[in-house]
């Protein structure tokens, strides 16, 4: 099954994260299928050509990735060369985008139509995150205390926007192209 990450770097104070999601065709869930967090050192700044941009073009070479969708603020260098490897890129800039996504992972949720493995990390990042209500727009996930870890929680809220965005669309679109099964041959 085709799989769409998202990435949320940081080099310092934040963890980077990377999660992968797909979309389950029999159950219709999102499922969390991968999730990989580094975290800096004091005083030694992780190094992302080392780290996520390693492991983006990995998973790209060993499985079928759809796109990564990332904050260009940290990663726009990073983003270079992995198109250069063939993987597709989609900036997510932490904008509306992230309300809409933020929204969207929280109806997820809500609506148990997400489904992940039990990753410890994951889980403990998403329970030091806080929603808030951003006004009409929807949600938005915060962290509380500013030692609290949620980068995992946002690189999987663009990754399971992304997976509805471009894995429900080829979905779609092979629907529409499949043959109606209600009329005889050659029809």
């Amino acid at each position: 099954a085709r799989k769409l990450l998202g990435a949320d770097a940081a080099t310092k104070k934040d963890c980077c994260a990377l999660v992968a999601t797909t979309l389950n065709r029999e159950t219709g869930k999102t499922e969390v299928v991968f999730v990989r967090v580094w975290t800096p050192e004091l005083n030694e700044p992780l190094k992302l050509t080392e780290t996520i941009q390693k492991e983006i073009i990995r998973l790209h070479e060993q499985y079928h990735v759809a796109g990564v969708y990332f904050d260009p603020f940290q990663m726009a260098a990073i983003s270079e060369t992995c198109r250069k490897a063939g993987v597709k890129m989609i900036e997510f800039p932490q904008t509306s985008r992230r309300v809409e996504s933020d929204t969207r992972l929280r109806e997820l949720s809500i609506g148990n139509n997400l489904s992940h493995y039990g990753d410890t990390e994951l889980r403990e990042h998403i329970t030091s995150a806080v929603v808030k209500d951003s006004g009409e727009r929807g949600l938005r996930i915060f962290k509380e205390l500013s030692r609290t870890k949620i980068d995992a929680a946002v690189a999987l809220s663009m990754s399971a926007q992304g997976t509805a965005e471009l894995l429900a669309q080829s979905r779609a679109s092979g629907m529409e192209t499949a043959a109606n099964p209600f009329y005889g041959e050659g029809n």
